[in-house]
C-alpha cells in the first residue's frame, strides 16, 4: 500500500501502511534492546548507533529513553519507552492490535452531494461535513463511491452504505 500516488484513497492506504510496518519495525528494535539488556542486566542510555531500523516509516528517529520502574524508583535502567513520534502511545503493536477493528470510526453519513457527505456523531448535535480527502477528530474520508463511503482512522477501513439521495 506504499505509494506516492496522491488520490486520497492511496494517501490514506500509504498512511495506514506506514503506521502498521513502523510497528512491525518496533519490534525489531525491542529485540535488541531486549539482546542488549540479556548482555549487560540494563537498558542502554541511548539507542546504540547500529540499532536497525534507525528510524520510522517517516524517516522520524525512535524516541527512546530509560523510565523508571513501577515498584523501584531509583532505578531507571531496567525498562525504557519507545516510540515513533507521529504515534506516540499508539506505536506499540500488541496495543494497537488490541482496539477493536473501526472502533474509533464513529461517523454515519446521512447525505451525499457529489464528493461531499454529511456526517452525524453520536452525541453531537452538530452535522460534520467532509470532503474527500477531509477529516474530522482523527477520521479521514478517503472514498465516496456510488453507494458507500469509504473512512479511516489510520489503522483500520470503515466502509459505510450511502443513503438514498
Amino acid at each position: 500500500m506504499l505509494t506516492t500516488n496522491t488520490d486520497p484513497l492511496a494517501q490514506a492506504g500509504d498512511l495506514m501502511a506506514r503506521r502498521w510496518l513502523t510497528r512491525l519495525d518496533r519490534e525489531k528494535v525491542k529485540t535488541t534492546l531486549h539482546a542488549y539488556y540479556a548482555q549487560h542486566l540494563e537498558y542502554p542510555a541511548t539507542l546504540p548507533p547500529n540499532i536497525q531500523p534507525p528510524h520510522d516509516r517517516w524517516g522520524i528517529p525512535w524516541r527512546y529513553e530509560r523510565t523508571t520502574t513501577r515498584f523501584v524508583r531509583h532505578l531507571t535502567n531496567q525498562t525504557y519507552r519507545l516510540e515513533s513520534v507521529r504515534l506516540g502511545e499508539l506505536s506499540d503493536l500488541a496495543a494497537a492490535l488490541r482496539v477493536a477493528y473501526g472502533q474509533r470510526i464513529q461517523l454515519q453519513p446521512t447525505r451525499r452531494d457529489g464528493q461531499t457527505v454529511t456526517f452525524t456523531l453520536p452525541g453531537r448535535a452538530q452535522p460534520i461535513v467532509l470532503s474527500v480527502g477531509a477529516s474530522f477528530d482523527g477520521v479521514d474520508l478517503a472514498a465516496v463511491t456510488t453507494n458507500t463511503v469509504i473512512l479511516t482512522d489510520g489503522d483500520h477501513w470503515k466502509t459505510l452504505p450511502l443513503p438514498p439521495r
